[in-house]
């Protein structure tokens, strides 16, 4: 993970474990604004039974994902063998995987962004642009067309969150 603004810093597995810390107060926070009435319960068991353990589940069995908080809508799936890139907004950081996304030319691009504030996602030369929600999921999908490089940043913000290059 990287965070916008520092110069000279790499992302080493120390600094991404303290960035995902830091921001798992976060996402618990976002996990417990709604009452999710789908999520299952524990169903009580017998009496002179146990429960059975958690390895007795199978390996692919579904897990359970936090709610979203009200008012937002889960983004549809992204394409089938997209390149999907996620950029996580807290006040001027920003907290992504690099700085810059290196895709085939031609190949699709799902683009996820979440923010603590209302403002524009826009992917420059593409002239893309989403709205985006505090603290739900933002959403942009593109064909990777456009030879080069290109800047993604929150418009109103001024904050740049990532470059895309595709060759």
């Amino acid at each position: 993970m990287r965070r916008t603004g520092r110069v000279g810093t790499a992302a080493t597995p120390g600094r991404r474990a303290r960035v995902a810390l830091l921001a798992l107060p976060a996402l618990l926070a976002l996990g417990a604004c709604t009452d999710d009435p789908a999520t299952p319960s524990p169903s009580p068991t017998a009496a002179g039974t146990s429960p059975p353990s958690s390895s007795s589940a199978p390996p692919n069995a579904a897990t359970v994902t936090p709610s979203l908080p009200a008012g937002c809508t889960a983004p549809s799936p992204a394409p089938a063998g997209a390149v999907v890139v996620t950029a996580a907004v807290g006040g001027t950081s920003v907290m992504t995987e690099r700085q810059r996304y290196d895709v085939p030319l031609g190949s699709a691009v799902r683009i996820e962004v979440t923010t603590d504030v209302a403002d524009e996602v826009h992917v420059h030369g593409y002239d893309l642009r989403a709205v985006t929600k505090p603290g739900c999921p933002t959403a942009l999908d593109l064909t990777a067309n456009i030879p080069g490089s290109v800047e993604v940043e929150l418009e109103r913000g001024h904050l740049r969150l990532f470059e895309l290059r595709s060759r």
